[in-house]
């Protein structure tokens, strides 16, 4: 998996306190390291196939603040390579509602992750040159 974000500062802003004041929100860790612990979690490597590469295009997370309760909204675009060559690109949207949505994005960011491995499979399913999603590098 690769980073291919243009602005790696942070991944957007997360509401704090009664007054709903915007701070930047970043990983605890390195993306990349956050990278690696979701895919050696999620797509364990197995030799011998077609390397598929994931690259991030779009990673973003806000908040639609309102009265009563809030939605944390998770934007991600990844585009699958073999090689030099564009194999499929997904763009996904995964939207959770909660009175306090901050604790949330992780668990969106991995949804949009996840929705969008399943939507490259499915692509592969229907073209079959290229291994399963348990092969991507």
């Amino acid at each position: 998996m690769h980073d291919e974000r243009s602005d790696k500062t942070n991944i957007g802003l997360t509401h704090i306190g009664m007054a709903g004041f915007e701070v930047p929100l970043n990983f605890e860790q390195s993306f990349p390291s956050e990278l690696k612990v979701f895919k050696q979690t999620v797509l364990p490597n197995r030799s011998g196939k077609a390397s598929v590469f994931m690259r991030i295009r779009v990673l973003q997370v806000s908040e639609l603040l309102s009265d009563t309760i809030d939605t944390a909204i998770a934007d991600v675009t990844v585009d699958f390579y073999s090689e030099d060559a564009l194999l499929f690109q997904d763009v996904q949207k995964v939207k959770s509602k909660a009175r306090d949505v901050s604790k949330h994005h992780s668990e969106n960011i991995e949804q949009a992750l996840l929705e969008g491995l399943e939507s490259f499979n499915d692509f592969r399913n229907r073209h079959r040159p290229y291994g399963c999603l348990s092969e991507l590098d």
